[in-house]
């Protein structure tokens, strides 16, 4: 059993020692995992196709209206573990600084391979983010053997509401359901349950 917590300025992985039976750090992960600012999502993906295993690590920025340290969000990451190899494949991912509240990470299309849904927060200050690529909507990326497709909640027919939360739910009909909670200090209140279908690689809402 290995499991993932988070300090201010790295991730570390605590794996199981069954000689001493306790816990230690990975030290096979020590210098893997760069300086983050605030790792607040991780998630798992594994394929069945390959039996990699992906981690995905969403990294929240800043967390707070400090004057000296705007919050710009931050880069989101992913690394792949294959046997006793570990590569990060962060690259692939859009090259932006999200502000992301949760991260779902589901086979959507159902090819195999991880799908992500990112939902941010509106970033505080975002004028004094001179010089960054910076990502307050939040979207879907679809994966795809020649990289991933963005899909804007506003172009897919999903409400403009801030969510907080989310989780997907895979159908039988190559489809899936998204249910999103909102932000209740923010907008309304309340559960949001959207029945996407896949079109010729396209997402397309079932009302």
């Amino acid at each position: 059993m290995n499991i993932i917590l988070a300090i201010k300025l790295s991730p570390f992985i605590l794996e199981w020692n069954s000689d001493t039976n306790q816990l230690q750090t990975s030290q096979m992960w020590k210098n893997i995992f760069p300086k983050m600012t605030f790792p607040r999502r991780f998630e798992t993906f594994k394929n069945k196709q390959n039996g990699t295993t992906d981690i995905f690590i969403a990294d929240y920025g800043v967390d707070g209206f400090s004057p000296k340290h705007p919050n710009c969000g931050a880069l989101n990451r992913w690394f792949q573990i294959n046997g006793n190899n570990i590569t990060e494949k962060t690259e692939e991912l859009p090259n932006i600084n999200d502000m992301t509240h949760d991260l779902v990470v589901e086979d959507l299309n159902q090819d195999g391979l991880a799908d992500l849904v990112a939902l941010n927060d509106p970033i505080p200050n975002k004028q004094k983010c001179t010089g960054l690529r910076v990502e307050e909507k939040s979207y879907i990326l679809l994966s795809s053997k020649s990289g991933f497709k963005k899909f804007y909640f506003d172009e897919i027919g999903i409400e403009k509401h801030l969510y907080l939360a989310g989780e997907a739910q895979l159908n039988s009909n190559n489809g899936f359901h998204l249910i999103l909670s909102r932000d209740g200090s923010h907008t309304k209140g309340g559960i949001d349950i959207y029945n996407f279908e896949m079109k010729n690689s396209n997402l397309k809402i079932n009302y």
